[in-house]
């Protein structure tokens, strides 16, 4: 899912991810990429890897979600956010992530 609209909100989340969950991390990922883009105001999402950010032991990835505005991300934040990050929790230290909020700048 793709969003070209530049006045769009970002939700974005920088992942660290162990190589030996690469490929089951990935799917958490892209079952929560689905999950969050169907949500009210949500308009998409993408998944980037880090050039030059990832290493034989690790992988970097960056996961953009475009929303119409900061009531949708805190809707997500509010609701869905704390059962989704549940999911991550048995990964424990394979994985570190950091979140931000990027609000657009016209």
């Amino acid at each position: 899912m793709t969003d070209n609209n530049q006045s769009s909100w970002i939700y974005e989340v920088n992942v660290k991810v162990d190589r030996s969950i690469e490929e089951e991390y990935r799917g958490v990922v892209e079952h929560h990429m689905k999950v969050i883009t169907e949500l009210p105001g949500f308009l998409g999402a993408r998944r980037f890897e880090e050039h030059g950010g990832s290493s034989d032991k690790l992988v970097s990835w960056v996961i953009q979600y475009s929303a119409v505005d900061y009531e949708a991300i805190d809707n997500y934040f509010k609701t869905l956010a704390p059962t989704l990050r549940l999911d991550t929790t048995k990964f424990g230290a394979l994985v570190e992530a950091s979140r931000r909020v990027l609000k657009p700048v016209n």
